[in-house]
């Protein structure tokens, strides 16, 4: 490899970083000036709780990514990475973020075994409804 070559590879690298470092930071601006202030005037006008709203839109934030990503890889390029992406995205979810938020909790949190079994019930049932309709397009060897 010439120098030049690993020279501009660098000031590529460095490029991309620094667009990825720009692009964080224009998020975290406008999530503070108008997705929160937003948030706030939907929760205060439907009467939602603190605890429900945050359970709800962190929901819906953390997943939202999973969905455009699985969007756009079924319909846009005509992959098979959507059953993949929402399956391995709701085990995340389940392990690594209540898990954090355990951890950071700062004290004990107990939790009621009906809520436990209501949200394993809940998705199991979800896994097996996905399972069932994607097996419809699943053709037996011959």
């Amino acid at each position: 490899m010439a120098p030049e070559s690993k020279l501009s590879c660098l000031e590529e690298q460095n490029r991309t970083q620094h667009l990825a470092m720009y692009m964080f930071i224009a998020l975290a601006l406008v999530c503070d000036d108008y997705f929160v202030p937003s948030l706030e005037k939907i929760c205060e006008r439907l009467h939602l709780s603190e605890d429900v709203a945050g359970a709800t839109f962190m929901a819906a934030g953390s997943s939202a990514p999973e969905l455009f990503t699985s969007v756009i890889g079924v319909f846009v390029t005509k992959g098979d990475v959507g059953v993949g992406t929402i399956v391995g995205s709701a085990v995340f979810n389940i392990l690594c973020i209540i898990g954090v938020c355990g951890i950071f909790a700062g004290q004990a949190v107990k939790l009621s075994h009906w809520t436990l079994l209501r949200d394993s019930a809940y998705y199991t049932l979800s896994i097996a409804a996905l399972i069932a309709t994607d097996s419809s397009h699943i053709t037996p060897p011959n």
